[in-house]
């Protein structure tokens, strides 16, 4: 019996410190682009609340994944997956599979694990360090006070990377971090809940307090209206109004959102049943881009990664049949909370915040990125979750062969979950591949250019001497007789496939990239199983604007060269 509860307190104990890992990676790691320091943190800490879960419930998941609960959620997590192993670029749709699938772990793990070591604790220690990083994030507006300098921002975005994902964040928080205050009235949440709010109002992001706003509005209509007189619901009302009034040039600036939907949805409506591919928004979408909205977003200037609204993007990309199982999902939610959303302040609190940033999609990309998407989906399993604490479990007596079977399975989900985590690592192994990389500048040369043309004169039909020397002349920045030198080389034998590259990196270096890219051809005309030439095509199509085929030239690196981790870098940055 003493062994039992040593065992539970160990287990309680190690959830807890998962969570805190988890809140504190999610608030004050730093969110690089293709880095992503905080995603990388937040999605470990999930890994490992993850096979806690599982020790502490594998015999029960048959039966949890039936639950009405959760069926939508492991539904999404199904259709994805098959998503994935089938799509054409599977490169291009793996951010998007894992998105999902860490936002049905998310879910589940609020659900079912959450209430199970402290809740009240892990609400403060959120709101606490909620409060911090608001205060970071308000002294980005002036560059900081006296010793504490920080770089000064127009829209403040703390450690988050973008002024839209920090309000997403904010505006998920404010509401459990409210009624966490109204629970139990301390001075030190008030201070962190203003922290928060005015952090808000200076990510100047406007879907977030539309956000916001339609939340209240849902919540007041389902449970508040007999806890909030009617006369602070005017007052309020008159408050948003004012604010409307006066930042009313900000709240109407340019956008191009109606035009990007338009376009987005003649798109889904070209591709109904199965939409365009995961992932594979942003290399469809040049195609249907129209001339209003070229003109505004030139191709090749901007790059339109997002419909700016997570229903058309998720119906755009996965037709019919992806778009009804996210409906089904949020209608689960949306219909469980309003029907038995009269518990607990930790239960409404995450409802309101959860509404916030599915509202706030409507009308921005916050969704698309994994932090905001999953701490979305935390949120909703934290409402549906169970507030008092306590789950009713059956008491079995554990055999040998029980014992057994646990320790097997606990093997194989940890082996899964290691090779799981291995795969959040590649972008942190790549960046520092590529930091560790040799410059072609600084890389060793075999000959010297004096013993080279010595060698040219008493060898004058020898291409492979002309290609040794353009490639050293390269080095040293002479790019003239460079191009001379490797076209003499192509002229004597144009199966040199490495002069053609290399003419392709010259005038790409001095900004000719139609000719670069007439080069890169050319060397893979002659040779398609050239990894470099594909990876310098693809990226001069990026930056062209022709996203679809830069895809195209990346994957076919992978496929000659799967650990190539430039060109992974090159399919992540084109969906951030």
């Amino acid at each position: 019996m003493f062994s039992k509860i040593k065992k539970n307190k160990t287990l309680t104990a190690l959830i807890k410190v998962a969570w805190l890992i988890f809140f504190t990676s999610l608030v004050f790691l730093v969110d690089v682009k293709l880095i992503r320091y905080k995603l990388i943190g937040v999605e470990l800490s999930l890994l490992l609340l993850f096979l806690l879960w599982f020790i502490k419930e594998y015999r029960k998941i048959s039966e949890i994944i039936k639950e009405a609960v959760v069926l939508p959620f492991i539904a999404l997590a199904v259709f994805y997956t098959f998503a994935y192993l089938f799509s054409p670029a599977g490169a291009a749709a793996y951010p998007e599979w894992q998105r999902m699938l860490f936002g049905v772990v998310a879910y589940i793990l609020a659900y079912r694990l959450f209430f199970f070591c402290g809740a009240d604790f892990l609400i403060g220690y959120i709101t606490a360090i909620g409060g911090l990083v608001s205060l970071y994030g308000l002294l980005q507006v002036s560059g900081g006070i006296w010793i504490l300098q920080v770089p000064k921002l127009g829209r403040i975005f703390a450690t988050f990377g973008n002024p839209n994902f920090f309000a997403s964040f904010l505006i998920g928080l404010i509401p459990v971090a409210a009624a966490f205050f109204i629970k139990k009235k301390r001075i030190w949440k008030f201070i962190a809940l203003l922290f928060m709010v005015f952090a808000l109002y200076y990510t100047k992001t406007r879907g977030a307090w539309m956000g916001i706003t339609g939340a209240a509005i849902l919540w007041y209509f389902a449970y508040g209206r007999k806890k909030i007189p009617s006369y602070a619901v005017v007052i309020i009302a008159g408050l948003i109004i004012l604010f409307g009034f006066i930042k009313r040039d900000e709240l109407n600036r340019d956008t191009q959102r109606l035009l990007i939907w338009k376009d987005s949805l003649k798109m889904a409506a070209d591709n109904p049943v199965s939409g365009v591919g995961i992932g594979n928004y942003h290399n469809e979408f040049p195609a249907y881009a129209s001339k209003e909205l070229l003109k505004i977003i030139p191709q090749g200037k901007f790059i339109v990664n997002y419909a700016h609204n997570e229903f058309i993007d998720i119906f755009a990309e996965t037709g019919i049949t992806g778009f009804g199982i996210y409906i089904w999902l949020l209608a689960t939610f949306f219909i469980l909370n309003l029907k038995y959303g009269s518990g607990g302040y930790i239960k409404q609190g995450a409802f309101l915040g959860a509404t916030a940033i599915i509202i706030h999609s409507f009308v921005s990309v916050n969704m698309r990125f994994t932090i905001s998407s999953l701490w979305a989906f935390f949120l909703m399993g934290l409402s549906v979750g169970d507030i008092a604490g306590k789950y009713r479990e059956k008491k079995e007596k554990i055999n040998r062969y029980h014992k057994s079977y646990k320790v097997i399975a606990v093997i194989l989900f940890a082996l899964l979950l290691f090779f799981w985590a291995r795969a959040v690592l590649t972008p942190l192994f790549s960046h520092k591949k590529l930091l560790g990389e040799t410059d072609f500048f600084d890389t060793e040369r075999e000959y010297s250019k004096r013993e080279l043309k010595k060698l040219i004169e008493s060898k004058p039909q020898n291409a492979l001497i002309y290609y040794k020397l353009g490639w050293i002349q390269a080095k040293d920045r002479e790019f003239q007789p460079a191009i001379k030198n490797f076209k003499k080389a192509i002229k004597l034998d144009d199966s040199l496939t490495g002069a053609f590259n290399n003419l392709g990196n010259i005038y790409f270096t001095l900004g000719k990239r139609n000719d670069a890219a007439k080069y890169y051809i050319e060397a893979l005309k002659r040779n398609p199983a050239m990894p470099d030439a594909h990876f310098n095509l693809g990226y001069i199509y990026y930056y062209q604007g022709r996203l679809k085929e830069a895809t195209r030239e990346f994957n076919k690196v992978l496929k000659l060269d799967p650990e190539n981790y430039k060109a992974k870098m090159m399919l992540d940055k084109m969906v951030q």
